[in-house]
């Protein structure tokens, strides 16, 4: 879902919509990386582990290393653009009606992500984020 509307916004030159894309890709970034250090700080890291075990947990780094990696790359994206006082058009403009409602959703989305891995962390166990992400 995000990567699409990041697409589109790129295809259709929405500077606003780039930049917010970015900052959600970096905001989960940051929740999947709290939840791999706060794996390893709450023990969950043994000293003799199985090899499906240790899969596991390279499973994890290479998960967070991508989306850092690809928020790194995305990030060149930002001034790509130029800047949003310079939108071409009113319908490129953020602040249309129309603007607003996806703006709305990405900031909705990102705000979300954070409630999910707050709850998955103080009721569950993060690993049941990781088999649904790795």
């Amino acid at each position: 879902g995000g990567n699409v509307l990041f697409l589109e916004a790129m295809r259709n030159k929405r500077i606003a919509e780039v930049r917010m894309c970015i900052a959600s890709n970096a905001t989960f970034v940051v929740g999947l990386a709290f939840l791999l250090v706060s794996g390893i700080l709450n023990g969950d890291v043994e000293a003799q582990w199985a090899w499906s075990r240790r899969a596991t947990w390279l499973l994890r780094f290479v998960c967070v290393a991508f989306f850092a990696a690809a928020t790194f790359i995305y990030s060149q994206l930002w001034n790509a653009y130029g800047s949003i006082r310079e939108s071409a058009s009113e319908a490129e403009r953020p602040w249309t009606s129309q603007m607003l409602v996806h703006h709305a959703g990405i900031v909705s989305a990102a705000i979300l992500v954070w409630i999910l891995l707050a709850v998955v962390t103080v009721l569950g166990s993060p690993t049941y984020l990781w088999k649904a992400v790795a």
